[in-house]
């Protein structure tokens, strides 16, 4: 007759999650400038990589496909400010 579709999470919660893990990224980056003297906003594009897909992997394996693509628009995101802001110091610099 009518069956129940399954439930496949909120596109608002995955990028509720992602803005969570990019402050809690924010708070990583003061401990990698400080590692690498000063370049560790090179790193950036790696830590987003490092804390969203952990995240993506496990609430693909969940069956949440729509809150997957939240978390992959905050890192798409997040990603692209990262190289655009990267591009305009080294290329000033």
């Amino acid at each position: 007759m009518f069956e129940i579709e399954p439930y496949r999470g909120s596109f608002l919660k995955g990028v509720g999650i992602g803005v969570v893990l990019t402050i809690c990224l924010l708070f990583a980056i003061p401990l990698t400038l400080g590692a690498f003297s000063g370049r560790g906003w090179i790193l950036l594009p790696a830590e987003v990589l490092l804390l969203m897909v952990p995240a993506w992997y496990f609430y693909k394996a969940s069956g949440e496909t729509e809150t997957c693509m939240g978390i992959l628009l905050v890192a798409a995101i997040v990603f692209l400010l990262s190289a655009g802001c990267s591009a305009m110091v080294l290329s000033s610099a």
